[in-house]
């Protein structure tokens, strides 16, 4: 299942509603995100991803 930066967010937003688990959830999946769009390694790959377009 591929789901674009911004259904995530969405999708994690609407489980925030849910759950008050979320505040550890969200930082936990934020870092991992933060730590794959900025990796050096992976910079030039995301941008030429269809997903920089929906950022």
């Amino acid at each position: 299942l591929l789901l674009s930066p911004k259904a995530l967010y969405h999708l994690l937003n609407y489980a925030g509603k849910r759950t008050q688990l979320l505040s550890v959830w969200k930082r936990t999946i934020y870092a991992w995100l933060a730590c794959f769009v900025f990796s050096r390694r992976n910079l030039e790959i995301w941008r030429a991803s269809p997903f920089a377009a929906w950022l």
